[in-house]
């Protein structure tokens, strides 16, 4: 063997002929499902900011970005029967220069919302509960925010 300065030690690859064993009596909890608490706070929906989800920078607004990307999550064939409201929420609402107001964008969208949704469970729980991709609120936030 080398006992040389220039000389070091190989890393050992042999397994070790002596394991240790925990001495610890194994756990009999059983494993928790319930699920855990969010680590960020949900936004609040904050209705006097509401508007600028409308707002078009690059031809895109956060609001029909969001409802695209959130789209995708719902199951079946719902993001492809969506997409038409989605169309038409960013022609009639975002783009309509006849709407001069946040309020008046809102309640144009709490609309279109509405006539999607109706009355059937999944889809209200589905886009209400769509998140806008700034962190906002949700679809729900918004439509509470209608006033007219």
């Amino acid at each position: 063997p080398c006992t040389g300065p220039s000389c070091t030690a190989a890393p050992s690859t042999a397994a070790s002929s002596t394991s240790l064993r925990s001495t610890a009596a194994p756990s009999t909890a059983v494993p928790s499902t319930a699920p855990s608490a969010p680590t960020t706070t949900m936004a609040t929906g904050n209705c006097e900011t509401a508007g600028q989800l409308f707002i078009l920078v690059s031809n895109h607004s956060i609001v029909i970005d969001s409802l695209y990307a959130d789209c995708t999550t719902y199951n079946g064939t719902q993001c492809t029967l969506f997409r038409a409201y989605i169309l038409r929420i960013d022609n009639m609402v975002v783009r309509n220069t006849a709407l001069t107001t946040a309020a008046q964008r809102i309640h144009e969208f709490k609309y279109n919302i509405d006539q999607y949704c109706g009355n059937n469970p999944l889809r209200n729980a589905w886009v209400r509960g769509s998140p806008m991709n700034n962190g906002w609120g949700t679809v729900k936030q918004i439509c509470d925010c209608d006033t007219l």
